[in-house]
């Protein structure tokens, strides 16, 4: 799902972008890991889990072809569908059927102007037969003959004896057959294991965003908006299930005996791409709160779908009022695959999602994996209007579906439960991602995309369509105020509800809101907007003051790249006196590439500070003058003030003076002064914004037990006092959700930098652990502490430590407890028993690591800085042997962030040269990037690297 970066992306982002999209098990380890495939690695662990394609091009509008090409004509139009399929699975009764099935489509279709071919989509379909007959009369219309292309347009072109008329609506029949692929895409069969280990298959689909075509021949663009009528064949024990109810079941000489259809009731009009039907064995939950909701699982699984049964209607209501719009189906059904490449998927009203992001058990899950949950679900359902009810124009509006989700899903998450700081992650896991993705010219592209093929088309289900749509989002509401922005969007739904939305037709629609003189003279919304949308790039704004006389200079470029974009950008701003974050109504417009204003705008002509881009809901970076961020600094440290500044704003304090430290706009000494005031605070967004972008100055600085101790001893002290406000590594089960995350994040760092109070909490709660009677079967640590108890332990662990997580690995039922497990084997400082672990994945089949977990053993061992040498060590004299069994590039392009020498470079190059017969392209590509990475860090060191050790030597405890 959710396909995301730290600052580290000088380091890491070349290298995913030759990677290609890693395996099932790649994704689901990475994303425990705390890893997020979507963007590359060491992202925070969400995405996507919406990620709904099977590619991971980020480049738009790369065919040769315009996106006319892509288009079908519009000579006709559908009307209606009728699709019925017969899916054969493993145990199929025809002979040579399996993993097959037979279609057939009758569409009735509109002529709005004479034509005598009709085109449509087909993919990977074998056409038998077409059909096509006049509506009215039932006269036959000859077809001479058709033709499927085998390029990726995959257009369906059915010539005809004679001309459609316009007006008049015909019926095009066609039966087929296709192939239920492993692929995870369109008609195929998701793997299922059951509590004895035995393997069982459902078929089931997923087409966005050009699947549909894979399953029935449809004119698959989501404005072809047309009403679907489902028949399913169902094998005996199976049940189907659909985006709408049972109509009726019967059988059919046309079915293997004991088989029958199921028919369902015709659905709204609505697009392609979220048409959804399943056959499986699976057990239906239905909530005891809203008879219209159920969960489908595995009988085994399903009583864990009481949790999801439970928060989907209230989420559900909360958009329903939102919108004031009906929710246009009779029901919402949730169906968890163990088998689903996607994530999650808005289907109307048959959402699907891999089962760990639907399914929460609240014996064993932690608080973390229920928020998760949470804002899945919530996102998925938002789109059952920002998307279903109304559907993008064309897959360059993406964004309107994506964008508005992902806003959503903190959003209506944070209303629902208030105590869930759901603003400040939201700022943290959405913006400070799209901020980063944004400010590389390579992985940026505009929100209202230019895309044509299929490929251009799955390449923006990423980081600018989710995040920065989400923040554009934000940024409208908050612009607008939040009772003018839901009237908006109350005018645009009533406007659009069924049909398809251009940007502008949101931006026509919110218009008539905006509040009279908050906008400058004679500019529209949509001009502001377009200047976000039809461009890519974070605006930086820069604030030199004139502290005599109480003015300012306001300059705009794009950060980090040097182009000419230029955006209309809205300044709020508050000050030392006046303190007041809630305001969000602009004091001055930046409309040209620089500006002044003065005391009318709010600039002080006194020594205080001024804050501007208040709770950052602009989107757009601030630098300040020397002077400015002395005062900020001052006021912070001072644990009298510091709390007096919205922590949303804490946040943006670190974050832009540490991403403006990296571009060489503000010298690190200022830069990490940002951080000193850390000892005092206690809040959630301002650590999580600090910790980001440590991260990538502490793999710089580990590169010699002296700076790695520099800098474990400037953090750890500032982590004492937050790590203390959260109890430690002691859960109570009444403590609110912001402590659990806190601590969340706080603990793994405290543990790491060597902080003894965790470590010594750790290691007892281990020791509990190994103490325990049968501890196979009882363990008694906290779902939410265990992987920092588990790390904390090996850490000064010995060899039995070792092989009793060992152990505990391979008796795990789960495959989350195998991720901890995983993890905390890498924690150990004894480079020996760091070596046995790496040596592990090679003993196969005897080994107890398992092939498929190879990547978590490498990645959790070059992540401790004493495994690094050892992990790249261990890649390259091994490279013959773990190319069979893990996704070697995707390993290089982990580590690639945490290397930092001129050795490390050289060994990379030798291996290279050594190698270059054996090298797959793709490898060749990664270890390129390695290099190019690495390249860049070095420059970073020579740069910066002495400038920070010094900091880090001055502000020792």
């Amino acid at each position: 799902m959710r396909l995301i970066l730290l600052f580290s992306i000088s380091s890491l982002l070349l290298a995913w972008a030759a990677a290609s999209e890693p395996s099932v098990k790649d994704y689901e380890r990475l994303r425990e890991l705390g890893q997020n495939p979507r963007n590359g690695p060491n992202l925070l662990g969400r995405t996507n889990l919406f990620h709904k394609t099977r590619h991971a091009q980020k480049k738009t509008g790369s065919s040769a072809r315009a996106v006319e090409d892509y288009l079908l004509p519009s000579d006709v139009e559908p009307v209606s569908y009728e699709v019925q399929l017969i899916p054969y699975l493993q145990n199929s009764p025809v002979p040579g059927a399996e993993f097959t099935f037979d279609g057939r489509v009758d569409i009735k279709i509109l002529a709005d102007r004479p034509t005598s071919t009709v085109v449509l989509h087909a993919e990977q379909l074998n056409i038998l037969n077409i059909g096509v007959t006049q509506d009215t009369t039932g006269l036959v219309v000859p077809v001479i003959d058709w033709n499927l292309v085998t390029d990726d347009r995959h257009f369906l072109t059915i010539n005809l004896a004679e001309s459609l008329l316009s007006g008049q609506e015909y019926h095009l029949n066609i039966n087929f057959t296709g192939i239920l692929n492993s692929e995870g895409y369109g008609f195929f069969r998701s793997r299922t294991t059951d509590e004895n280990g035995n393997t069982g298959w459902v078929a089931t689909t997923q087409f966005e965003s050009v699947g549909a075509r894979r399953s029935f021949p449809c004119f698959d663009e989501p404005a072809s908006k047309a009403t679907f009528t489902i028949i399913l064949a169902q094998e005996p024990g199976y049940t189907a299930v659909a985006n709408m109810p049972l109509e009726s079941t019967y059988t059919s000489p046309e079915l293997p005996a004991g088989w029958t259809f199921a028919k369902f009731l015709p659905s709204p009009r609505m697009s392609s791409y979220l048409v959804a039907f399943t056959t499986s064995n699976y057990a239906r939950l239905e909530s005891t709160k809203d008879s219209r909701f159920a969960v489908w699982a595995l009988s085994k699984d399903v009583q864990k779908g009481e949790y999801a049964n439970d928060i989907a209607p209230d989420h559900f209501n909360y958009y329903q009022t939102y919108t004031n719009t009906d929710y246009g189906m009779p029901k919402v059904d949730q169906l968890a695959y163990q088998d689903f490449f996607s994530g999650a998927m808005e289907n109307w009203g048959h959402i699907s999602y891999v089962e760990d992001l639907l399914l929460w058990d609240p014996a064993t899950g932690s608080q973390a994996s229920k928020q998760l949950a949470t804002q899945v679900i919530s996102h998925e359902l938002t789109h059952q209007w920002f998307g279903d009810i109304v559907s993008p124009l064309w897959w360059s509006d993406l964004w309107l579906n994506e964008g508005f989700a992902t806003y959503f899903e903190f959003y209506a998450t944070g209303e629902l439960n208030p105590d869930w700081l759901m603003d400040q992650q939201f700022q943290t896991d959405n913006t400070f991602d799209a901020f980063d993705v944004d400010a590389f010219a390579f992985f940026s592209h505009p929100v209202h995309a230019d895309v044509d093929s299929p490929a251009s088309i799955d390449g923006i289900f990423d980081t600018m369509s989710y995040n920065k749509g989400g923040c554009l989002v934000k940024f409208m509401l908050n612009l607008l105020g939040p009772t003018n922005f839901r009237s908006g969007i109350i005018d645009y739904m009533t406007k659009m509800a069924y049909g398809a939305a251009h940007q502008n037709d949101l931006f026509a629609s919110l218009e008539p809101h905006v509040p009279a003189g908050i906008l400058p003279d004679g500019v529209t919304l949509a001009q502001v907007m377009d200047t976000f949308t039809l461009q890519e790039g974070v605006p930086a704004v820069t604030v030199i003051r004139d502290y005599a006389t109480g003015t300012a200079q306001v300059s705009q470029t794009r950060f980090s790249v040097s182009t000419s974009e230029q955006w209309l950008i809205p300044l709020t701003l508050t000050t030392q006196s006046e303190l007041n974050f809630a305001n969000q109504v602009p004091k001055s417009w930046l409309l040209t590439a620089e500006s002044s204003i003065g005391s009318a705008e709010g600039i002080p002509a006194d020594n205080e500070w001024i804050i501007v881009n208040i709770q950052q809901t602009g989107y757009y970076r601030v630098n300040y003058d020397q002077t400015n961020w002395d005062l900020l600094f001052a006021y912070l440290n001072d644990i009298a003030t510091a709390d007096l500044i919205d922590p949303l704003n804490r946040a943006q304090i670190l974050d832009d003076s540490l991403a403006f430290g990296i571009t060489k706009q503000l010298n690190y000494k200022t830069a990490l002064s940002s951080t000193l005031y850390l000892r005092h605070e206690k809040e959630y967004g301002p650590w999580a914004a600090a910790l980001r972008r440590l991260e990538f100055i502490r793999d710089r600085m580990y590169q010699t037990p002296e700076t790695a101790s520099l800098f474990n001893k400037y953090l750890s002290t500032r982590l004492d006092n937050v790590f203390q406000h959260v109890s430690g590594l002691s859960v109570d089960s009444a403590e609110s959700h912001a402590t659990s995350i806190t601590r969340n994040l706080i603990s793994k760092w405290a543990c790491n930098t060597g902080l003894e109070s965790c470590n010594q909490q750790g290691q007892a709660l281990l020791k509990q652990w190994q103490s325990t009677v049968q501890p196979h079967v009882n363990n008694p640590l906290k779902e939410d502490i265990k992987s920092v108890a588990y790390c904390a332990g090996m850490r000064f662990g010995n060899l039995e430590d070792f092989n009793f997580l060992m152990s505990q690995y391979a008796s795990a039922k789960s495959a989350s407890e195998q991720t901890k497990l995983l993890g905390a084997l890498g924690c150990a400082t004894d480079a020996s028993i760091l070596q046995r672990y790496l040596e592990e994945t090679i003993r196969q089949p005897a080994s107890v690591i398992r092939a498929g977990d190879a990547l978590s053993v490498f990645f959790s061992v070059y992540s401790n800085p004493i495994g690094t040498e050892l992990a790249l060590d261990f890649l390259i004299e091994n490279y013959s042997e773990l190319k069979n069994i893990m996704n070697v590039g995707l390993a290089l392009a982990g580590i690639s962030e945490k290397l930092n020498t001129q050795s490390h470079y050289e060994k990379i190059v030798v291996f290279m040269q050594d190698h270059m017969e054996e090298l797959s392209l793709e490898d060749k590509a990664f270890f390129a990037s390695a290099l190019t990475n690495l390249s860049k860090i070095l420059d970073w060191n020579a740069d910066h690297l002495a400038e920070v050790m010094l900091f880090f030597v001055e502000n020792q405890p």
